[in-house]
């Protein structure tokens, strides 16, 4: 006679399950990034650490900041910085297209 599974069987499968999964998805990412190294050099690697280090410091740069001056204050300016900065680097590029 087959007993009906506990609660705490289901949990375990279920964790078992989820551990299964984090591994799965890891293996899948640590591949691709293998495969988008040898496919686009280390040019993408260096622009995503590039870019970590970049928000990184904007964090500290931010964190810094709100010490003195209201937080939404720091963040709206770096943010209208970014903006101004974004637009300037769209601007000149179509510039030089023309």
């Amino acid at each position: 006679m087959e007993r009906e599974p506990s609660m705490a069987d289901a949990a375990h499968r279920a964790m078992e399950a989820g551990q299964s999964l984090i591994v799965g998805r890891l293996s899948l990412i640590a591949s691709e990034t293998r495969q988008l190294i040898h496919e686009s050099g280390w040019l993408v690697v260096v622009a995503v650490v590039v870019l970590t280090g970049w928000l990184f410091l904007l964090h500290g740069v931010v964190g810094g900041l709100a010490r003195h001056y209201p937080r939404f204050a720091v963040e709206v300016v770096v943010g209208l910085l970014h903006l101004g900065l974004g637009l300037g680097i769209l601007f000149l590029v179509r510039a030089r297209a023309r």
